[in-house]
């Protein structure tokens, strides 16, 4: 099914849907993750080494099945919180 042969059954049956559901499916969809750009092709500076390849693998994996990728800041916060949860595990950097 073609872009616009979907765009236009979804408008044809929620049309037909009560108000209240109608609102039920502007909420999911508002909610709904925005589409995330297509990943770079592996060039010569990725994967070079077989646990770099296999990262790289993973990492397709895991946008192929629609997981949201953390942004270099939300990995940051993770690590902080990580490290606020487990302090014996980390020493001070210096």
């Amino acid at each position: 099914m073609n872009d616009l042969i979907l765009k236009q059954a979804i408008l044809e049956n929620v049309c037909w849907l009560a108000l209240k559901q109608q609102q039920t499916v502007l909420d999911f969809a508002e909610s709904a993750p925005a589409p995330q750009p297509a990943p770079p092709e592996p060039t010569a500076d990725v994967a070079k080494t077989p646990l770099g390849k296999r990262l790289w693998e993973l990492r397709q994996q895991a946008i192929a099945a629609g997981m949201r990728l953390l942004t270099a800041e939300e990995v940051e916060q993770e690590i902080a919180e990580q490290r606020d949860r487990h302090p014996d595990l980390y020493e001070p950097l210096a």
